[in-house]
């Protein structure tokens, strides 16, 4: 160690009464190496109607709006207002899961949901208007089972739906438009059960189905292309179950799957890069089962798996994983990640399976946080009594009865001294 250098240090009093807070550290958000996330987490104790999160969205207004298993949320930044069926208002929501949200070109709020079909929000009257399943094909859709809306650049409505095809609305004609899968048609949808809709280069639009792989749709001709896993073939579809489709800033497709991993498509070859979950890769995709996946404002992509959120590096072509830890209440509020939303501001806004969301704001993420965690290298104790700067990589720590901790600052590592009560 390098010759000791003393400074003053100030202790700040809310450390003795901050039982969880350990040591703050200025940190910058960089992924040379794993960085330390805090988040802000919401459940139905805040205020939300349900913990199980479907899906997340920011109108122009700036208020976030929340599907869930039981009810829509609106939340201002300080309270939840939540939006549930009566019996004694026909203008209600439908009491049934929602699974979908999205803005049309007008601004209007569509809600998609697990048997009731397709909703659309009335900001100004602060209702809804049910969008009736019709029996011709130019009125309505055909299914009340909603997967996914998805506003194109020409300002079309998307509809995937579980077990009816692929919807399409047309606010200039004001007309419904079908696709579903013919047998005897190889140019047609691969499967009718459309989970995820995104749109490529050209208005191109791609679809993830359940047992049909991955579609490659062109509106102007009606024809879709199919990417399929080919068994013996590496650089194909890693599987046929896909849950999301996402195409990023960098024109790249994203495709996850249900229990084969995660796709990354070469947009000149069409070939496809897996990453699967490996137990003893501590860098490698958290889980197999892949829900969700968005673009920071930053340019960095975040995945939802059915077990922790994974956030990719760029450089090295692997993953930091993120996990709940019941000894920390700063971390993930629960592994299994159902959404992914980025807002205006930046922040991360992820929606898990019953336990709420979490919520990561890079901005006020200034600081690396540690605490006592039970089997692990960690602070000797959560209550701080004072600091002091030995020199520009380590830092002596003072807790209240359990000794003294080195910190290496670089290397993360905390070195533990206490009072051997040994003659």
């Amino acid at each position: 160690m390098d010759k000791l250098k003393f400074k003053k240090i100030k202790i700040f009093p809310w450390l003795f009464f901050e039982a969880s807070l350990s040591l703050l550290l200025f940190s910058q958000f960089s992924l040379a190496q794993k960085p330390t996330l805090a988040f802000k987490n919401y459940s139905v104790e805040d205020g939300l109607s349900h913990n199980y999160i479907r899906a997340i969205l920011q109108d122009a207004e700036g208020f976030i709006w929340i599907a869930t298993e039981d009810g829509l949320n609106k939340f201002d930044g300080y309270t939840f207002h939540a939006y549930r069926s009566s019996t004694e208002d026909s203008t209600s929501i439908s009491d049934h899961p929602i699974i979908a949200l999205e803005l049309d070109s007008e601004q209007n709020l569509w809600i998609g949901t697990w048997g009731g079909g397709v909703f659309v929000y009335n900001k100004k009257q602060d209702n809804f208007r049910r969008i009736i399943q019709g029996q011709e094909k130019s009125r309505g859709i055909h299914s009340n089972l909603i997967y996914d809306i998805f506003k194109d650049s020409r300002g079309r409505m998307w509809i995937g739906t579980g077990g009816m095809g692929l919807e399409m609305y047309d606010p200039k004609q004001q007309k419904f438009f079908h696709y579903k899968h013919n047998p005897e048609d190889a140019s047609s949808l691969s499967h009718n059960r459309v989970m995820s809709i995104t749109e490529g280069e050209n208005g191109v639009l791609w679809l993830g189905t359940l047992g049909g792989g991955l579609n490659r749709f062109d509106p102007e001709t009606a024809k879709f292309t199919k990417f399929l896993h080919e068994e013996g073939n590496a650089y194909s579809l890693s599987g046929n179950e896909v849950f999301k489709v996402f195409f990023d800033s960098k024109q790249r497709l994203w495709a996850g799957t249900w229990g084969s991993g995660l796709n990354l498509m070469d947009k000149d070859t069409h070939q496809f890069t897996r990453f699967k979950h490996d137990p003893d890769d501590p860098f490698g995709l958290s889980n197999d089962e892949v829900w969700c996946i968005t673009e920071a404002k930053d340019g960095r992509i975040w995945i939802g798996t059915d077990h922790g959120l994974a956030l990719y590096n760029e450089e090295k072509k692997n993953f930091y994983v993120f996990e709940h830890d019941p000894f920390d209440p700063k971390s993930l509020s629960g592994n299994p990640i159902k959404s992914l939303y980025s807002d205006a501001r930046g922040r991360l806004w992820v929606g898990t399976y019953n336990k709420g969301i979490s919520i990561f704001d890079k901005q006020m993420n200034l600081f690396e946080h540690y605490y006592k965690k039970f089997n692990q290298n960690s602070v000797a104790d959560n209550n701080v009594s004072a600091f002091l700067n030995l020199n520009d990589r380590h830092v002596l720590i003072g807790t209240d009865g359990q000794g003294l901790s080195l910190f290496d600052i670089e290397n993360k590592w905390f070195t533990h001294y206490q009072h051997d009560k040994r003659p």
